[in-house]
Protein backbone atom coordinates (compact mmCIF):
# COMPACT_ATOMS: atom_id res chain seq x y z
CA UNK A 1 0.00 0.00 0.00
CA UNK A 2 1.60 3.15 -1.01
CA UNK A 3 0.50 6.68 -0.61
CA UNK A 4 0.79 9.60 -3.38
CA UNK A 5 2.72 12.67 -1.45
CA UNK A 6 0.17 15.32 -1.28
CA UNK A 7 -0.14 18.33 0.39
CA UNK A 8 -3.18 18.18 3.36
CA UNK A 9 -6.03 19.34 2.88
CA UNK A 10 -9.71 19.46 4.92
CA UNK A 11 -12.86 19.94 3.77
CA UNK A 12 -16.29 18.76 4.36
CA UNK A 13 -18.76 18.60 1.46
CA UNK A 14 -21.80 16.50 2.17
CA UNK A 15 -23.20 14.29 -0.74
CA UNK A 16 -26.26 13.69 -2.02
CA UNK A 17 -27.84 9.83 -1.80
CA UNK A 18 -27.86 8.29 -5.56
CA UNK A 19 -31.18 7.09 -6.44
CA UNK A 20 -32.74 4.15 -8.74
CA UNK A 21 -35.62 4.38 -9.83
CA UNK A 22 -37.97 0.73 -9.80
CA UNK A 23 -40.64 -0.06 -12.05
CA UNK A 24 -43.97 1.42 -10.51
CA UNK A 25 -42.23 5.66 -11.23
CA UNK A 26 -41.12 5.45 -6.86
CA UNK A 27 -37.56 6.21 -5.91
CA UNK A 28 -35.78 4.23 -3.47
CA UNK A 29 -32.37 5.11 -1.63
CA UNK A 30 -29.39 3.78 -3.29
CA UNK A 31 -28.31 0.78 -0.87
CA UNK A 32 -24.22 1.79 -0.64
CA UNK A 33 -22.79 5.38 -0.65
CA UNK A 34 -20.33 7.86 0.75
CA UNK A 35 -22.22 10.44 2.78
CA UNK A 36 -19.40 12.62 3.91
CA UNK A 37 -15.60 13.14 2.81
CA UNK A 38 -13.91 14.94 5.18
CA UNK A 39 -10.39 16.00 4.23
CA UNK A 40 -8.24 17.54 7.44
CA UNK A 41 -4.88 18.28 8.63
CA UNK A 42 -4.80 15.76 11.54
CA UNK A 43 -7.07 13.17 13.07
CA UNK A 44 -8.08 12.93 16.58
CA UNK A 45 -9.71 10.01 18.28
CA UNK A 46 -11.29 9.36 14.76
CA UNK A 47 -12.38 12.71 14.26
CA UNK A 48 -10.73 15.15 11.82
CA UNK A 49 -8.87 18.02 13.15
CA UNK A 50 -8.49 21.58 11.16
CA UNK A 51 -10.45 20.53 8.12
CA UNK A 52 -10.01 22.71 4.55
CA UNK A 53 -9.69 22.79 1.47
CA UNK A 54 -6.11 24.71 1.12
CA UNK A 55 -2.98 23.18 2.74
CA UNK A 56 0.68 23.96 3.31
CA UNK A 57 3.49 21.84 2.01
CA UNK A 58 4.85 22.08 5.34
CA UNK A 59 1.42 20.25 6.98
CA UNK A 60 2.87 16.89 6.71
CA UNK A 61 -0.27 14.89 5.84
CA UNK A 62 -3.58 14.81 4.37
CA UNK A 63 -5.83 12.95 5.92
CA UNK A 64 -9.44 11.48 4.27
CA UNK A 65 -12.09 10.65 6.66
CA UNK A 66 -15.14 8.97 4.80
CA UNK A 67 -18.49 7.89 6.09
CA UNK A 68 -20.44 5.21 4.47
CA UNK A 69 -24.29 3.95 4.36
CA UNK A 70 -24.33 0.76 3.64
CA UNK A 71 -27.96 -0.26 4.87
CA UNK A 72 -27.71 -3.60 3.30
CA UNK A 73 -24.72 -4.59 4.81
CA UNK A 74 -22.88 -5.66 1.94
CA UNK A 75 -18.95 -5.94 2.74
CA UNK A 76 -17.11 -4.83 -0.08
CA UNK A 77 -13.86 -2.89 -1.13
CA UNK A 78 -13.93 1.17 -1.92
CA UNK A 79 -10.19 2.83 -3.41
CA UNK A 80 -9.02 5.78 -2.35
CA UNK A 81 -7.20 7.99 -5.08
CA UNK A 82 -4.87 11.38 -4.86
CA UNK A 83 -4.89 13.12 -7.84
CA UNK A 84 -4.32 16.08 -9.82
CA UNK A 85 -7.38 18.00 -10.46
CA UNK A 86 -6.54 19.01 -14.00
CA UNK A 87 -5.21 15.62 -15.07
CA UNK A 88 -5.60 11.95 -15.90
CA UNK A 89 -5.50 9.52 -12.72
CA UNK A 90 -1.94 8.66 -12.24
CA UNK A 91 -1.98 5.99 -9.32
CA UNK A 92 -4.37 3.46 -8.16
CA UNK A 93 -4.78 4.60 -4.60
CA UNK A 94 -5.46 2.36 -2.07
CA UNK A 95 -8.06 0.07 -1.86
CA UNK A 96 -9.73 -0.42 1.60
CA UNK A 97 -11.91 -2.92 2.97
CA UNK A 98 -15.72 -2.07 4.45
CA UNK A 99 -17.67 -4.68 6.45
CA UNK A 100 -21.10 -5.33 6.50
CA UNK A 101 -21.62 -2.81 8.98
CA UNK A 102 -25.26 -0.47 8.20
CA UNK A 103 -22.55 2.59 8.59
CA UNK A 104 -18.61 2.66 8.64
CA UNK A 105 -16.11 4.98 8.72
CA UNK A 106 -12.40 4.71 7.52
CA UNK A 107 -9.70 6.76 6.84
CA UNK A 108 -6.63 7.33 3.89
CA UNK A 109 -4.04 9.11 4.01
CA UNK A 110 -1.21 11.28 2.06
CA UNK A 111 1.54 13.34 2.24
CA UNK A 112 2.16 16.96 1.25
CA UNK A 113 5.07 16.46 -1.06
CA UNK A 114 3.72 17.12 -4.47
CA UNK A 115 4.28 20.08 -5.95
CA UNK A 116 1.78 23.19 -5.76
CA UNK A 117 -1.01 23.30 -7.14
CA UNK A 118 -4.92 21.84 -7.11
CA UNK A 119 -5.68 18.52 -6.43
CA UNK A 120 -8.44 15.78 -5.88
CA UNK A 121 -9.50 12.88 -3.18
CA UNK A 122 -11.76 10.12 -5.03
CA UNK A 123 -13.29 7.46 -3.67
CA UNK A 124 -14.14 5.04 -5.90
CA UNK A 125 -16.55 1.77 -5.51
CA UNK A 126 -15.64 -1.58 -6.90
CA UNK A 127 -16.33 -0.93 -10.12
CA UNK A 128 -14.65 2.13 -10.55
CA UNK A 129 -17.51 5.04 -10.61
CA UNK A 130 -16.76 7.37 -8.69
CA UNK A 131 -18.73 8.00 -5.17
CA UNK A 132 -17.24 11.24 -3.87
CA UNK A 133 -14.93 13.64 -4.24
CA UNK A 134 -13.26 16.74 -2.83
CA UNK A 135 -10.57 19.30 -4.47
CA UNK A 136 -7.99 20.82 -2.44
CA UNK A 137 -5.20 23.25 -2.94
CA UNK A 138 -1.48 22.68 -2.49
CA UNK A 139 0.80 25.40 -1.63
CA UNK A 140 3.82 26.16 -0.71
Amino acid sequence: MRLMGAMVVLCSIPLVAAYAQDEGGSEAASTFEVYELVLSKGLENGQPVDPGTTFSRTDGRIYATIRINNPERVETTIRVAWERADSEPTSNGIELEVPGRRRYRTVARTGTGRSPGSYKCVVYGEDDQVLATAEYQLTE
